[in-house]
């Protein structure tokens, strides 16, 4: 699992663990079938999750305020 920058936005951490993790090359519609709907084994669904709430984990830790907020990028 690789570590990311605070400074990255929200969207790039999602759209490098949707890549990664479920080989999503991006999550803009696309406006079709072939193009927007994937077929995903539960285990990369579930991979995907863990590694998007460990990232949040992370954000909330780097606050560094004692926050347990969700920090709004």
């Amino acid at each position: 699992m690789i570590g990311y920058p605070d400074e990255h936005p929200r969207e790039v951490v999602l759209e490098t663990i949707a890549s990664e993790e479920l080989g999503i090359v991006t999550l803009d519609s696309r406006g079709g079938d072939s193009l927007d709907l994937h077929r995903l084994h539960v285990s990369q669904i579930r991979d995907a999750l863990q590694r998007a709430y460990e990232a949040g984990r992370r954000a909330e830790r780097s606050m560094g305020d004692g926050s347990r907020g969700i920090r709004r990028v």
